[in-house]
């Protein structure tokens, strides 16, 4: 395609991107142990996105990714909301950027660091193998796809697509939108009341604004396998995601789209996993539905989505908790890439009201200067300096990550 010549490098951060995530062979740096010819779909489109990005393919892009996996497609319509979501709250939010397309380039710029960056990639692998026990790598039969790369895909996938997911709960509570925060909970509810569900325990779920935190942390089968699982899984001990929704919304009256994400990823397979174990389907089209993937894989990805935006949050907490969780971010790679690549990934954004379209920035306005031997990213924004010193500030504010980045 055109837009892979030399001479546009330089001109569109997406194409630069693109050039280093697609066609790699060998190790499927963002497949799910999928076959070649599948990865040849993927990667066109991938470059189909990446070469035109707006709403509509971001949306069948998403889709696909997290189609790959049938634990992943569960997930494929909470972005769908999330998009008509943003349509209808254009009123009330003019300034609103996108978190749609938004989402797909944070999961392609953390692939490109991903794939650009092997120590950085070495030290996601290590610390894969470490928290599952494993001290060898190469062939792991009971990691999703059978290799580390594959494990991480999959984690990768899920938290970078879904890291946004539940922003509607945090836009709508901000601003008292009771009609459109009531027609998004029957969508919601919808999704939640179409999944597969045993005849012994035919669940059905009604979320409303008064009970949906405790309706979304009500995990039955995950707590059948250990009381603290979730919590442990999730890295939020010492005070448990319920108490730690609940403290933020009572001291700053606000939701945090980030732990409600968390609770909505671990709520869907919740219900998956109790469905395929009370039916013995525990391992269906080399999909295996074993409990360490819910207690690993799953609440891993989990736990960086409710981790991402902490920053955001820590000025209505103790100082104690502040210091834990500072320290659990500056620990966990996939939650640093994750808030990295968030932060990182500015350009491409638009606002809900189209006539503000000058203010936002584009791709080509964003210059990537990787360093590998030094282990060193350089990031150009043609932008002010104000914009500069803000993502200056919230990449120091991001805790420790084994990548150097300038922004210059």
């Amino acid at each position: 395609m055109h837009f892979f010549k030399r001479r546009d490098h330089k001109q569109d951060i997406n194409k630069i991107i693109a050039l280093s995530i697609c066609g790699t062979q060998g190790e499927s740096h963002y497949s799910y142990g999928i076959a070649w010819d599948e990865q040849e779909g993927i990667d066109n489109i991938t470059k189909c996105f990446l070469g035109d990005p707006n709403r509509t393919m971001a949306l069948a892009f998403h889709r696909i990714l997290l189609d790959i996996h049938e634990k992943g497609s569960a997930f494929s319509p909470l972005l769908s909301e999330l998009s008509y979501f943003e349509k209808i709250s254009s009123p009330y939010y003019p300034r609103h950027r996108d978190h749609v397309m938004h989402s797909c380039l944070v999961y392609c710029l953390g692939l490109y660091l991903y794939v650009s960056f092997p120590h950085l990639k070495e030290a996601i692998h290590q610390q894969i193998l470490i928290s599952s026990n494993e001290t060898t790598s190469g062939e792991l039969k009971h990691y999703s796809g059978g290799t580390i790369a594959g494990e991480f895909s999959f984690r990768w996938r899920l938290a970078s697509l879904l890291h946004d997911v539940a922003y509607p709960f945090q836009m709508a509570h901000s601003r008292k939108m009771a009609t459109e925060s009531s027609e998004f909970l029957d969508h919601l509810n919808y999704i939640f009341n179409r999944m597969p569900k045993h005849q012994n325990r035919p669940v059905s779920i009604s979320l409303n604004s008064e009970n949906y935190i405790d309706e979304l942390n009500n995990l039955p089968y995950s707590e059948t396998l250990a009381t603290d699982m979730i919590e442990n899984a999730l890295r939020l001990k010492p005070f448990g995601i319920l108490y730690y929704s609940n403290r933020i919304r009572t001291l700053k009256d606000w939701v945090d789209h980030g732990i409600i994400g968390s609770l909505l990823i671990c709520k869907l397979c919740d219900m998956l996993y109790e469905y395929h174990k009370l039916s013995g389907q525990t391992n269906i089209r080399g999909v295996s539905w074993a409990d360490h993937f819910l207690k690993q894989s799953i609440a891993h990805s989990a736990g960086a989505v409710a981790y991402h935006n902490i920053n955001h949050t820590l000025d209505v907490l103790s100082a104690d908790e502040c210091k834990a969780l500072i320290q659990l971010n500056s620990t966990d790679l996939l939650t640093g890439l994750l808030r990295i690549s968030d932060i990182l990934q500015e350009w491409g954004r638009p606002l809900t009201d189209s006539s503000l379209k000058a203010q936002m920035i584009g791709a080509n306005q964003v210059r990537l200067e990787p360093r590998p031997k030094d282990n060193m990213l350089r990031i150009y924004f043609e932008t002010d300096d104000d914009h500069k010193d803000k993502v200056r500030r919230q990449l120091a504010a991001a805790g420790e990550f084994p990548l150097i980045i300038e922004i210059m």
